[in-house]
Parts: C-alpha cells; sequence; structure tokens
C-alpha cells in the first residue's frame, strides 16, 4: 500500500494475511487498528530496521538509553545529556504551522519523558527551490510553507521556553512535493537526576494518563506519515496534530517535579500511534502486561470510540506507571498544573493488554504480536552509481566572473543570510547559550560543571545527489570538522534518515548505502548514534526527494579552550587555508555537477580531524571557518561579512574560487603569533596555504576584482520574501 487510502482501518493485503496468521483467525476492528498503529513504517520500521543494526559498534563512550525515547551521553562529573531528532515532513507539507509546532512539542517530550530537562531545540529544514526561475505559483505557495513552518516552530519553543540555537536550511527544486522538517532536541540530567525508563515496572501498579484531554486530531497520523502522498492532501488534514505549547510548559514542568519526587516508576510520552504505541510498547520491554479502561481516559469529544481513542495522536500527553501509594500525591501535583490525570489501569503479571469500554473487556492480547511480531521487510536493493571520477576541470576566473558568481551564490535561496529564520526564535532563554544560531555551531554552557557542550548539523543534499557514499560520509565529518575546530571533543551523534519510496530498489539502495557508509564514518571517529528516526514514503506523484540523511552531533569541552569567531575580527593578520583534499566537485554553485574527482577516505579524514582539534587547543585562531557550499569565494565572503573587515586574496593564488574540495579551513593568526602558528603546523603535519591578509577597508578582493561590504550584504542580507516573489 503505497498511497493513503480514505477508507479508515483498511490494511494491506500482505498485513492482513499475517496479522490473521499471528491471530489463528480472522482479526477483529480492533486488532486491525492495532495492526494500522503499530506495523506502519514510521511506528515499526518494517523496511530499516535490519540495516540499523549497524549503527551498533563497540564504542569507548558511556552512552545508554539505546531503545528508549531518546539516547543518553555520560559527560562525567556527575552530568548527562539526552537528545533525539524526529522527522514532522508529512504532516509539515500538509498544514504546516501545525505541523512544525508538534514536531517541536513531540521531540521535547521524548526528552523530559526521560527525566532530562530540555536545554536546547534545532532543526534541520528542506523547502522547494524558490529561485527567481521558479514558477509564481510554486514560489507562492512554498512562501507560505516556509513563513507558516519557520513561525510553527518559533511559536512552540519561544511559548515553552526552549532555546532554538542552531539549524540548516536547503532550498532546492527536490523537495517541491515534500518539505523536510526535522526537529532535534537536547536535555540535561544534573548529578542529582536519575534517567527514567519507558518500560513498564512491577505488577499491580497503576497506569496513569496525564497531560491534555484526548481528541479528534492526529488518527492515522502515523499510518500518513508512512505512505507516499497523492496530487490532493486534503484529505488528510485530519491526520495532523494540534499543538498547545501552553500546556506543553505545564506538562513539562509537572512530570520533572513528579519524577523529581520519585513519583514516577516508568514514562513514555504518546506520541506516533498515541495511547496504543505508549502502551504496547512499555509492556512489551517489560515482558508484562497492561489492563486500560479505555472509557476512563480525559477526552474532549464525549463521542470518541475505543478506536479513536487508542489512535489518536492528541499532543502534550504521557503515559505513566506509578504505585498505588504514589498516586494521591501525583494526582494532587497535576491538579494544582491544571492538567488531566487518570488511572486507566494497572500493570499485570501476565503478557497481556486487555482493553476495558465501561466495564466490558473487549479485548485481550499478547502485545508481541503487534510489536516483537511486527513484520520486518527483506526490501531489494540496487546501489545507485556514483557521477564518473575525472580530474578538475580547468577554471578560468576571471574578475568579471568571480564577482557575478559570487553575489549570485550570496544573493540565493541557498546562500543567502538564514537570519529571516532564527530572528524569529528566542535562542537566549535559559541564560546557558553561548553560542546560537547565528554562529557556525552552538554552544550551551552546562550549568552544573560550566564546561561547553557544543551542537554542529551536517547532510549537503546536493553532493548526495552527485555521490550517496561521498554525501553520507561527509554527512558525519562535516559536523565532527565543525566540532574539532572550535576545539570540541567528540561526543555522540543522532540522525534523521530522510528518504523516498523503500519499495524502489534504487530508493533502498541509496537507504542501505547511506546506512553503511555514515555507520562507517560514526566507527572510525567513535562517535555512536545514539538514537535517531526513519522517514521514508517522501513521495510525490512518483517524484522522490534527493536522499538526506541529516546528522546532528555533540562536542564537549572543558574550561580554558577559547572558542574562535567565524568571521575576521581585525586588519592586519595573516590568513592561511589549512587542507586535506580527498574529494572535490563542482559544488552547490553548479546545479547540475557532472563530476567528481577523489574519494573521502575516513582514516585519513580523521587524522586531519585530530590534527585540527589539537591545533585549536593552541588558542591561536583569530577567526576560523569550515570552507562549505559554493567553495572558498563564498566563505571568504562570509568571514568579511561578518564584522566588517576586509581581505586581500594575494594574486598567486591559483585554486578554483568555487569547487568544492573536501576538507578545507580557512584561518586569521595574529602576524606576532604567525611564526608559532607555522611551526605547530609544521609538527602536526598539517598541509596549509597562504591566502593573504586582512584589512581595514570592509572590500573582499579576489581575482584583481573588489566586492564592497555593502554590496554583499546588499545581496546577502534581502529579505527571503522579496528576493522569491
Amino acid at each position: 500500500m503505497t498511497t493513503l487510502k480514505r477508507n479508515k482501518y483498511q490494511l494491506s493485503a500482505g498485513d492482513h494475511k499475517r496479522l490473521k496468521s499471528l491471530l489463528g483467525r480472522e482479526p477483529s476492528v480492533l486488532e486491525i487498528v492495532l495492526a494500522l498503529a503499530l506495523w506502519n513504517e514510521h511506528c515499526s520500521y518494517r523496511s530499516s530496521k535490519k540495516h540499523l543494526k549497524k549503527f551498533q559498534f563497540p564504542t569507548q563512550k558511556k552512552i545508554s538509553g539505546l531503545g528508549e525515547q531518546a539516547g543518553v551521553v555520560d559527560l562525567g562529573q556527575g552530568e548527562k545529556i539526552c537528545f533525539k531528532m524526529e522527522s514532522h515532513n508529512h504532516p509539515s507539507y500538509i498544514t504546516p504551522y501545525h505541523g512544525a509546532a508538534t514536531a517541536v512539542g513531540g521531540i521535547l517530550r521524548d526528552i523530559f519523558a526521560m527525566n532530562a530537562r530540555p536545554i536546547a531545540l534545532a532543526d534541520y529544514l528542506c523547502f522547494a527551490d524558490t529561485s527567481r526561475e521558479s514558477e509564481l505559483s510554486v514560489k507562492k505557495e512554498q512562501a507560505h510553507r516556509v513563513s507558516a513552518v519557520v513561525q510553527g516552530i518559533g511559536d512552540y519553543g519561544n511559548c515553552i521556553g526552549v532555546p532554538t540555537v542552531t539549524g540548516q536550511t536547503e532550498f532546492s527544486p527536490a523537495y517541491n512535493g515534500n518539505i523536510l522538517v526535522n526537529a532535534m532536541a537536547l536535555g540535561y540530567l544534573d548529578s542529582r537526576s536519575q534517567v527514567i525508563s519507558s518500560q513498564a515496572k512491577g505488577a499491580g501498579n497503576y497506569v496513569v494518563y496525564v497531560g491534555s484531554a484526548t481528541g479528534r486530531d492526529g488518527i492515522l497520523g502515523a499510518d500518513m506519515a508512512s505512505q507516499s502522498f497523492e496530487s490532493d492532501q486534503s484529505y488528510a488534514k485530519p491526520t495532523v496534530q494540534i499543538g498547545d505549547p501552553f500546556f506543553g510548559k505545564q506538562l513539562l514542568s509537572a512530570c520533572l517535579l513528579a519524577m523529581e519526587k520519585n513519583l514516577v516508576l516508568a514514562c513514555q510520552d504518546m506520541g506516533a500511534a498515541g495511547l496504543t504505541c505508549s502502551s504496547f510498547e512499555m509492556a512489551d520491554k517489560a515482558g508484562l502486561g497492561l489492563s486500560l479502561h479505555l472509557d476512563k481516559t480525559p477526552l474532549r469529544d464525549s463521542h470518541l470510540q475505543p478506536e479513536e481513542i487508542l489512535l489518536s495522536e492528541s499532543q502534550e500527553r504521557m503515559l505513566f506507571i506509578c504505585k498505588p501509594s504514589c498516586f494521591k500525591e501525583l494526582e494532587s501535583l497535576f491538579r494544582s498544573y491544571e492538567l488531566e490525570i487518570a488511572i486507566l489501569g494497572e500493570t499485570l503479571a501476565q503478557k497481556e493488554i486487555q482493553l476495558y469500554w465501561k466495564g466490558k473487556e473487549i479485548l485481550k492480547v499478547d502485545p508481541k504480536l503487534f510489536t516483537s511480531h511486527s513484520p520486518v521487510e527483506d526490501r531489494p536493493y540496487v546501489f545507485p552509481k556514483p557521477v564518473k571520477r575525472i580530474s578538475p576541470k580547468p577554471v578560468e576566473d576571471s574578475a568579471h566572473k568571480v564577482k557575478a558568481l559570487l553575489l549570485s551564490a550570496l544573493s540565493s535561496p541557498q546562500g543567502r543570510s538564514r537570519q529571516f529564520i532564527y530572528s524569529q526564535y528566542d535562542q537566549r532563554v535559559g541564560t546557558n547559550t553561548l553560542k546560537d544560531s547565528s554562529y557556525p555551531i552552538a554552544v550551551l554552557r552546562l550549568p552544573e560543571s560550566g564546561r561547553q557542550l557544543a551542537v554542529a548539523m551536517g547532510c549537503r543534499p546536493y553532493l548526495l545527489q552527485l555521490d550517496v557514499e561521498q554525501g553520507a560520509k561527509d554527512a558525519v565529518f562535516l559536523p565532527a570538522l565543525k566540532l574539532a575546530v572550535r576545539g570540541f571533543s567528540l561526543l555522540a551523534a543522532t540522525d534523521c534518515l530522510n528518504f523516498g519510496n523503500p519499495e524502489k530498489p534504487e530508493i533502498m539502495g541509496e537507504f542501505v548505502l547511506s546506512v553503511e557508509k555514515i555507520a562507517e564514518a560514526c566507527l572510525t571517529l567513535d562517535t555512536p548514534i545514539v538514537s535517531g528516526n526513519v522517514s521514508f514514503y517522501n513521495e510525490s506523484e512518483g517524484k522522490n526527494i534527493t536522499p538526506t540523511p541529516s546528522i546532528v552531533m555533540t562536542g564537549l569541552k572543558e574550561k580554558g579552550c577559547s572558542t574562535p569567531p567565524a568571521g575576521f575580527c581585525k586588519a592586519g593578520e595573516r590568513v592561511y587555508l589549512l587542507h586535506s583534499h580527498q574529494f572535490c566537485f563542482e559544488g552547490a554553485i553548479d546545479k547540475k555537477a557532472q563530476w567528481a574527482y577523489g574519494d573521502l577516505q575516513g582514516p585519513l579524514v580523521k587524522i586531519f580531524i585530530d590534527q585540527i582539534d589539537q591545533l585549536s587547543q593552541k588558542n591561536l585562531f583569530s577567526s576560523a571557518r569550515v570552507v562549505g557550499k559554493f567553495g572558498l569565494a563564498y566563505t571568504l565572503a562570509r568571514m568579511v561579512l561578518e564584522n566588517r573587515v576586509g581581505f586581500s586574496l594575494k594574486n598567486s593564488f591559483q585554486w578554483p574560487l568555487f569547487q568544492e574540495r573536501l576538507y578545507e579551513i580557512a584561518v586569521s593568526v595574529k602576524r606576532e603569533e604567525e611564526d608559532q602558528f607555522k611551526k605547530e603546523l609544521e609538527k602536526l603535519g598539517l598541509e596549509f596555504v597562504f591566502l593573504g591578509e586582512t584589512q581595514e577597508k570592509a572590500v573582499l578582493s579576489l581575482k584583481g576584482e573588489s566586492l564592497s561590504y555593502e554590496e554583499m550584504k546588499g545581496q546577502y542580507r534581502t529579505s527571503w520574501q522579496d528576493l522569491s516573489l
């Protein structure tokens, strides 16, 4: 079944046959509902489960939480972080504002459900092409989606009081029919806090519903997110959840206080597939059963039937397991926050879920039938062929061509400032933000130890479109390099793997190859994937998105090591390019790249990252920036724009200015420290090239042509709406 059906409660022929075989009889309507809720791609990972095992490898890092709602990393000194990224792509395309807002709400609940206080949000967004050449109708439609998604993210995060500190936004025709909205949240546990599991505990304990009342919104939402789009998605609008950040804030505060008082034995967010998924998974993980009296569920609509209550994905709801002796205090606490609380049933020693409606048992079933025994697909796949490897084309960087290309890059949807996005986010609430979205990575202060924690994002869709293998490896290596140049030791990562229709062998091949190469790169760097999400069926009218495996990596730095600015700060400083060239291609400047050269070799990348990390510890950088999209010219322009400090490239520099060569870092050093800097480079064995010198006049001089700060800023900072429409 590849298209969302208008008929409710309809299983595919294969799933119906499987369910009938497991039960030994024809399934009831309620059992079909459970299979729809738990066997879809979004909940069961039926197409990806066998391949995701490649992310399990030995590591020196102290990690836990695998199989939980989010991954946990022990930072030492009694501190832990908990983080995860998830997709809300389909809902955000159908109803952009609510889809994006509930992406934030849902990922936050995954964090504080484990007793971690959320301290940061991040997002990875992909929108349709909005260049001047696009059709007006497409531009208007996408303008609405961009504005609504950003507003949804900002409204929920701002209202609940968690800063959105970093992100990445891409524009490409590949996302015309399927935008991507990936939300990441990071939580903090101090030395007094214990991680709360989602595994049910003991027989005879209460199963407790807390949060907002249940409504009709989001019914079959997980099923919708597991299927491709038809041309008209209007019929799918009821499957999109509606969030309320004020309820979310109340729920966050109440949950953390209840956990601090040791009133909660286990907790799970009622997210995808709502009450069904949370209850069945909590029971299965513990090898226990649960009784659930569905008519005890707090409702916004008294006409809801049992199957609708099970399927509803209404937001701001949690499922607790608590001791009977703790319930009275728990109830008083949640009532004081004006939140719903109700005992739905209790934990059972026997491994079965018992469902009741108005005193009558309506179903008794082993939860494993719908969880552990969910279908696992062994889909055929064909690996994509990479672009032909040839030596780089000779490039004539004439002054006029460089200026025109650079101004075009600065004003393009891909290259222009993202300030129009992050200016809508409260990035400093909580007072722990040291570096926000205006910086290449986010940096946070850990509340107890005062150490610095960094968050970096990676994934260049235009590189994956050219070469899936190199692009998947780069999705790991790029954020790692961003952290190393700032002096952060690598910790661990989370992912959101966005792909098209897995029933097509070529799409499944993109996924399998990406997973293999991401796992390989993470193993090389000893940065385990501790949590994540797979989003399949990003397909409209048969057109699939570019493979987009977004990665978020975390890093840690002790006190004492400075974090260099991302732009030039003072005139008269010497600028160098540090490099380890293994792979190069035309890059983002060319929308139809036709060639590539070389191969990203993990061991060599690790050596380079280690060298950069060691060098950064010397505190010699006055500024530093990893060269990324559009190549060196664009990076130098961004460094000039940062603080109105100019730069003049030496005339003898002959490398192409818009090719992307992986990897390069532009750094500036004080003239009086240049000799020591070069000695350190030689000691570490780093390859480097002298680029030129910073200057007082706010001008970028390249190949004999000058671009003023004002004309570059005029293109880079022009509002997104003006350029698009």
